[in-house]
């Protein structure tokens, strides 16, 4: 399923309220139209101004109500959906590769996904936002391949400007290092070691350490934890689940072990995360301090369109 949103001042969409859709499986892309604000991912605060252009991650942990003193687009959509026929397309199969190897190397510096577009290109950007609405809301003829051009363009765009995020990654080894990291991405609540990935690819334990830490500063096992950790906090934010059922979710038999990862990777417990996390949301009066700004008078409209996959 792809949507599109045009959202001014606070209203938010609820992605979980919408038959049919799983939230977690998407990504989300954000365009600031006008205003400026903040948002969390992954336990960071990142500023916004108009012209900012940011890509969230399936099964990141984030927070966009530092968004509500802006004008801002969110497309949210999952590649695998593009369209039919995708092993026929080489540049659909292509963003299906380079997109999660994108995320994956970024996944604990969500700042490098986070970009300017100039006040000359944004008048395009919102065109092709405005045209991609259109399309799913009036349902004419041929929209859903209409649509789904439109949001080629608007991701092939996207990954023009993260195309320097990859540059230091040498292309012989980047469909290795996909393949790794779809293995895991697939497999993280499993109990998975380094011999299963190197199994699973079709190389030795040695030489796939060697590889990995190599060409992106990190061995397997540190990529399995980040993923397993990255999880975890997308269910402590978004779901009632104990800290015991979240590490058995996330590939932990022993909770112990879990809470012992979680605070060597975010120099906090699991509860303290969630609590903080928590507390952030329910008190607004935060999030104007954190803005510093007055009280929005904008006028709270959303509008949406949706198309089912």
């Amino acid at each position: 399923m792809n949507l599109v949103f045009h959202l001014t001042g606070k209203q938010a969409p609820q992605l979980s309220d919408i038959q049919g859709i799983q939230e977690h499986s998407l990504f989300k892309l954000i365009l600031i139209e006008k205003g400026e604000g903040f948002y969390q991912i992954n336990s960071r605060t990142i500023s916004v101004v108009a012209g900012d252009l940011l890509l969230i991650a399936p099964n990141e942990a984030y927070e966009l109500s530092g968004l509500q003193t802006t004008d801002r687009w969110l497309v949210c959509f999952d590649i695998s959906n593009l369209g039919v026929g995708m092993a026929a397309n080489p540049m659909l199969l292509r963003l299906n590769d380079e997109l999660p190897l994108l995320l994956f190397l970024t996944s604990k510096q969500s700042e490098m996904r986070h970009f300017h577009i100039t006040a000359k290109d944004l008048p395009r950007w919102l065109t092709w936002l405005q045209q991609l609405e259109h399309e799913l809301c009036d349902q004419a003829l041929g929209f859903v391949d209409m649509a789904q051009s439109l949001l080629m363009v608007v991701i092939i765009e996207f990954m023009r400007l993260a195309k320097p995020q990859l540059k230091n990654y040498s292309l012989q080894y980047r469909p290795l290092l996909i393949e790794v990291f779809r293995f895991i991405e697939a497999n993280y609540q499993n109990s998975i070691s380094l011999c299963d990935v190197a199994k699973e690819v079709g190389r030795s334990s040695a030489y796939l350490t060697d590889l990995v830490r190599r060409e992106t500063g990190k061995t397997v096992l540190n990529w399995i934890v980040e993923c397993r950790m990255a999880n975890a906090c997308r269910l402590l934010l978004n779901t009632n689940q104990s800290i015991d059922q979240i590490a058995e979710a996330v590939g932990y038999l022993d909770r112990r072990h879990f809470s012992r990862q979680f605070l060597h990777l975010h120099e906090i417990t699991p509860d303290a995360w969630r609590q903080a996390h928590l507390n952030h949301r329910l008190h607004p009066k935060m999030l104007k301090k954190k803005v510093g700004v007055e009280e929005s008078k904008l006028a709270e409209t959303t509008s949406l369109s949706y198309q089912a996959a």
